[in-house]
């Protein structure tokens, strides 16, 4: 049986580029086909404020955590930390998270590719029992190396792919 796995953009900023690495990481796992994929945009999630799991605005997000297995986490980073609306988004549920396994995929249009982000996200992660990957993916120059279809170019290619192989393998391992 698949293992499912959604890739959510994490910034409802207009002309992001971190939509790029979502199309990336949705071809490149689509092509392993060990995974069911599912997109999910956080602007389909605006809630303009932190609201709890009972509500009836919560559950379709309810609804895609039951049903993944594991979420790739794909955000960019702003002023070291990741964007407001993704942290209202997680904070809408909590023990429906215990078990989920997380990769984080860092996003920068400079050399850090979101390093800041990474760590300010893991902290949040972890306290709401997401079984964080070791592995990221790691995507600075975000303009430079994908194009908008999310396909890499020059010596990017490679690297990114093997990040993205190791955080696969790592959430397999961790779902046995």
């Amino acid at each position: 049986m698949l293992k499912k796995i959604a890739i959510v953009l994490g910034t409802a900023r207009e002309g992001n580029d971190s939509v790029r690495v979502v199309n990336f990481l949705e071809n490149k796992i689509s092509e392993r086909g060990d995974f069911e994929i599912e997109i999910v945009n956080i602007s389909d999630f605006l809630f303009s404020k932190t609201i709890i799991g009972d509500s009836e605005k919560v559950e379709p997000w309810k609804k895609i955590v039951s049903e993944n297995d594991s979420f790739i986490f794909v955000s960019p980073e702003y002023n070291h930390s990741f964007p407001g609306e993704l942290k209202i988004l997680l904070d809408s549920l909590y023990k429906e998270y215990t078990g989920k396994v997380a990769v984080i995929a860092g996003v920068s249009m400079g050399p850090i590719a979101g390093s800041r982000m990474v760590e300010s996200l893991k902290i949040v992660l972890h306290t709401l029992n997401f079984e964080i990957t070791q592995r990221v993916i790691s995507v600075g120059n975000v303009q430079k190396i994908l194009n908008e279809k999310g396909e890499a170019t020059g010596d990017s290619k490679e690297s990114l792919e093997k990040q993205l192989d190791g955080a696969l393998e790592e959430i397999i391992e961790k779902l046995k």
